[in-house]
């Protein structure tokens, strides 16, 4: 025989097939303060991101139209942002616009490639801060994709920018970002 147990034990839970329906579902919603333990397993589906809650709030887990559960590196189609590039002076260029306030712009794809005979080494730049540089041989290129671990942006709302340490035929770049709210 059993003794008492305490309250805070828990024990599974069967359900008889002759039994009504339970509904299961989490004690507040998304948005609001969060308190006790989440119960839910699914989320509600975005096209574009949701409003940011404040720190401490519950989220609902988010989903494309069709189900897959979006993560930072293959958010909805409305949150991906690219630009490109040719350059060919050593002065910093833009490849991709700063997002707008308190917006982060993390790259998920760097493409970049030297036309000219010259070997160089090429700075990716948040705005004048120099967060990566490549050296790229001379006719040679880089791809790097990041969409696993995106490179994540200092400052929000700042270009991204390429330059050449080198004068060069031609540069060319390509961006592809995340947008991610702060």
């Amino acid at each position: 025989m059993l003794g008492a147990q305490a309250s805070s034990q828990s024990f599974p839970v069967v359900l008889a097939t002759d039994q009504p329906a339970v509904s299961i579902v989490g004690n507040v919603g998304s948005g609001s303060t969060d308190s006790g333990n989440p119960v839910k397993i699914g989320g509600v589906a975005n096209t574009a991101n949701p409003a940011a809650v404040a720190n401490g709030q519950r989220v609902n887990a988010s989903f494309d139209p069709l189900g897959k559960q979006i993560v930072r590196a293959n958010g909805p189609r409305g949150v991906f942002v690219s630009g490109n590039v040719s350059a060919t002076t050593t002065v910093s260029t833009l490849v991709l616009a700063a997002g707008s306030a308190g917006v982060f712009n993390d790259l998920t794809k760097i493409v970049i490639t030297n036309s000219s005979a010259t070997a160089t080494v090429v700075d990716i730049l948040s705005g004048a801060a120099v967060v990566m540089s490549l050296a790229l041989a001379a006719n040679g290129g880089a791809v790097i994709d990041l969409s696993g671990a995106p490179l994540a942006q200092p400052v929000s709302a700042t270009a991204w920018n390429v330059r050449s340490n080198t004068a060069v035929t031609a540069l060319y770049a390509f961006f592809q970002a995340v947008q991610v709210t702060a």
